[in-house]
């Protein structure tokens, strides 16, 4: 259950919307985020506790039933007034640390929170707690690992002496005094959950001049409008749904449950304008920073490769860190103060890209977006609030290219560096009247190659691996890299084939080329498994191999029949993994692989022989980002398949003949003759019993595992 409001927006991201709220008009309150007990404004509607339906106590979780989940809020030209109730009742001893205390986010920058009931209803009677009612100030900075300050506050009420059968009443508001976009408001509210839940209610109190676009999904009963005093009133109400219960592997931007979708914007264009106004100010470049760019000029002419060195410049030379407190949070910094404190969020830095690209001849323009919610805007009314994340917009060679301001260690040329993945955008450029899709079509050559080769030695048995990373995953392990470190790599890497060969060792260290222009990066890795490891003859014997970089790409979906929401999917997914077994004087008898086609991947595979060596091939490539709900039972079957041809065990129990020991020559030629045929017989026994003959039986097992892979798991 959530509501797309000021709070989302400014909570969700570091970024937000770039937007609409001057600093002369943040509220003076900010420094006083104490929380005032006092009763709800006139306007607000108290409803009667609606009924329990006991036949609902059997769905219900965490041993509490929720009666009452109602949201309302009044607009004028300036003001947006919240008022949130929640009712509960505690059915099972388990509810009740839950429902003793209720956590309320706000952000005392822009908003005062009241707290208007703390209640407990027991044996028909209220017992109001609101005086008595323990409010505690937290400051959780949820956000802060990933260097975003919001200034958030949680106030926390708790109650004593809840116990089982109470029906705990907490109702609250939220006054913003100011809004980021003045005269507007967005919500998305959801009207369905999960679990049951007695009662919904959505009102919205706003002036009947003020013009307002509502869609709602289907199936969820219209409003009750009323109009008195120049206002108007829309109550919608749902009353005791069946709970819809989540599903795995929906996208973000899917609406499992009934839903609404408010804005008082009229168009795309509406909100292009809104957020072009506030990326003006002061766009001067410091000089110093300024001779760097025009440095990219002096050295090339081509529009392709400034804008990958402006790119660079400032996706490496700029941390990310977001001060999103206050009109930190919504309007861009300046560039100089940006370059000077070496440090921005995507607002920022996605200007000082702008800034840059158009100082080398190269139109650009900041451009809204969401990071996960991004391939829905589509189906989104216009809103300033339906977006979490800014990129840049560049127009060169005559063509739309997308640049991520914020991305690190991404190489590649205009050529090869790799699509953005959030589906459309909303360009703050002149004349933009709607969203614009941002291309991402699948890669057009393989974005990892592994080979994995196991060599049979005298003592032991050696692997090596070599892993071609490319495009996206390039991009992505060349941060991993960055941030984790080789040795820790290193390790991993061993305990993935360890965990499969007891007694691995690894052998030398990682050896790494990256050739960031062509977005190329080379991990290579050697091990060996000593004749003398615990258990080797057995893991020799019963050698499993796994093509572990094409498993724990697509996820389980859980039950398939019934399922009524879309499976997302990875996309750009084109990995080749190829097995070999170069073991001279072994035979090894490969069976027949099956491949697998249908709705959400293609998956080929070949077994062969190349004189000595075995071979098995893999190739995964993706074929759609999001697949409808009528395809889950073929997207099960693809599963299945993809996980019984990726794991096998070969039996590797041998048997042959060693060569004669030639001292048997230096008996004389009458004893040869008289005994040669005797001692040979013996001899050609004894050297079967104690030399291990290097031959494979001539069969391959096929073992059917489901082995949790996650040493290379898509990024």
């Amino acid at each position: 259950m959530f509501v797309i409001d000021l709070r989302r927006f400014v909570r969700l991201v570091a970024c937000l919307v770039p937007a609409a709220l001057l600093a002369a008009t943040v509220p003076a309150f900010a420094a006083d985020p104490r929380v005032e007990r006092a009763p709800a404004a006139g306007w607000v509607d108290w409803l009667a506790p609606p009924a329990v339906n006991p036949d609902r106590l059997r769905a219900a979780e965490d041993g509490v039933y929720d009666l009452l989940y109602d949201t309302q809020t009044r607009l004028d030209d300036t003001h947006e007034v919240t008022f949130r109730r929640r009712l509960i009742k505690v059915i099972e001893r388990a509810g009740l640390e839950g429902a003793a205390q209720t956590q309320i986010e706000f952000n005392p920058s822009f908003e005062r929170l009241q707290v208007n009931r703390a209640a407990i209803w027991r044996d028909g009677r209220m017992i109001d707690l609101t005086a008595a009612a323990n409010i505690e100030m937290l400051r959780q900075e949820k956000s802060l690992d990933d260097g975003i300050i919001t200034g958030d506050r949680t106030a926390v009420v708790r109650l004593d002496d809840v116990r089982v059968g109470d029906m705990v009443d907490i109702a609250w508001t939220w006054q913003s005094v100011s809004s980021v976009w003045p005269g507007h408001y967005f919500s998305q509210p959801s009207m369905g959950w999960s679990v049951p839940l007695a009662l919904t209610r959505y009102r919205l109190v706003m002036p009947a001049s003020k013009p307002v676009a509502i869609r709602q999904s289907q199936g969820l009963p219209g409003p009750v409008v009323r109009r008195a005093g120049g206002m108007v009133e829309r109550e919608w109400r749902v009353i005791d749904p069946d709970p819809v219960a989540s599903t795995d592997r929906a996208p973000a931007w899917w609406h499992g449950w009934a839903y609404l979708d408010i804005s008082t914007m009229t168009s795309w264009a509406a909100v292009a304008d809104w957020g072009a106004r506030h990326f003006q100010g002061d766009l001067t470049l410091p000089p110093a920073y300024a001779a760097k760019v025009d440095a990219i000029a002096a050295r090339t002419a081509d529009p392709g490769k400034r804008a990958i060195a402006a790119l660079r410049l400032v996706q490496d030379s700029i941390r990310y860190t977001s001060l999103s407190i206050g009109a930190g949070g919504f309007i861009p910094r300046s560039p100089a103060e940006v370059i000077r404190s070496g440090f921005g969020d995507c607002k920022d830095k996605s200007q000082l890209l702008a800034v840059t690209l158009r100082r080398l001849g190269i139109p650009a323009w900041p451009a809204f977006t969401d990071i996960d919610e991004g391939p829905g805007l589509a189906s989104r009314l216009p809103s300033a609030a339906a977006f979490d994340h800014v990129i840049v917009l560049a127009r060169i060679g005559g063509r739309d290219r997308w640049f991520d301001a914020t991305a690190a260690h991404q190489g590649g040329t205009m050529a090869t560096f790799a699509n953005l993945p959030y589906g459309y955008a909303l360009p703050l450029r002149p004349g933009q009247a709607s969203l614009a899709a941002i291309p991402n079509p699948a890669p057009a050559v393989h974005t990892m190659t592994v080979v994995e080769t196991y060599r049979h030695a005298g003592d032991g048995l050696t692997l090596d691996v070599e892993t071609v990373f490319s495009g996206d995953e390039a991009d992505a392990k060349r941060e991993e890299l960055a941030s984790s470190g080789t040795a820790k790599m290193e390790r991993d890497f061993l305990g993935f084939y360890r965990d499969m060969y007891p007694g691995l060792v690894g052998v030398g260290q990682l050896r790494i080329s990256d050739d960031r222009d062509a977005n190329r990066l080379i991990i290579r890795e050697a091990y060996r498994l000593p004749g003398t490891a615990r258990d080797y003859a057995k893991t020799v014997a019963n050698l499993e191999v796994v093509a572990g970089t094409l498993r724990g790409l697509y996820k389980d979906i859980g039950d398939s029949e019934g399922r009524t929401t879309p499976i997302m999917l990875p996309w750009t997914i084109k990995r080749a993994h190829r097995i070999v077994f170069d073991m001279p004087g072994y035979a090894i008898n490969l069976p027949r692989l099956d491949d697998s086609h249908g709705p959400a991947f293609d998956l080929t595979t070949h077994a062969w022989h190349d004189g000595d060596r075995a071979i098995l091939d893999f190739t995964l490539t993706g074929k759609a980002a999001i697949l409808p709900a009528s395809a889950a039972a073929d997207y099960v079957r693809q599963m299945k398949a993809l996980n019984d041809a990726t794991d096998w065990t070969i039996d590797a129990s041998v048997a042959g003949f060693a060569p004669i020991d030639a001292s048997w020559l230096g008996l004389g030629l009458a004893l040869l003759l008289l005994i040669g045929l005797v001692a040979l017989g013996l001899l050609r026994k004894r050297n079967r019993r104690a030399v291990p003959a290097p031959r494979m039986p001539a069969r391959t097992q096929l073992v059917i595992r489901h082995v949790p892979i996650t040493r290379r798991d898509a990024a």
